[in-house]
């Protein structure tokens, strides 16, 4: 899949803090970075949502954590892996989903959930696939 970093805005205290493509949160002192990501991940968007037949998932880390991205259908069967337990480096980070099963195929119009996870904390989306 395609993975590259985005540009994201954190906020914090009600100011917003950009990040631009390829940096770190260099522009976020620990403390900000703390209270922007509390739990080491967060998960901030699928966009677009709808989408069809591909959309892009948005995460940040305010810690070197060691990640899964799953998504998963309705009934929780594995849909896709994006990321299976790899060490990312602390910032904002946007992973590709095509639309595709691990086998390659395509997917049906559905709700999915992306499932991001670290040893600390986990988060959720739903998103809607229609086609």
């Amino acid at each position: 899949g395609e993975t590259d970093r985005d540009q994201v805005t954190i906020t914090v205290g009600g100011a917003g803090k950009n990040v631009a493509p390829g940096q770190e949160l260099v522009n976020l002192d620990d403390d900000e970075l703390q209270t922007a990501v509390p739990n080491g991940i967060a998960l901030q968007a699928v966009y677009p949502n709808p989408f069809n037949p591909d959309t892009y998932i948005l995460f940040s880390l305010s810690k070197t954590e060691i990640v899964s991205l799953n998504i998963y259908d309705t009934v929780g069967r594995l849909i896709r892996t994006l990321v299976s337990g790899k060490e990312l480096t602390p910032g904002p980070y946007r992973y590709y989903w095509d639309g595709l099963d691990n086998s390659g195929q395509a997917t049906s119009s559905g709700v999915y959930i992306f499932r991001l996870r670290s040893a600390s904390a986990m988060e959720s989306r739903k998103a809607v696939l229609l086609k």
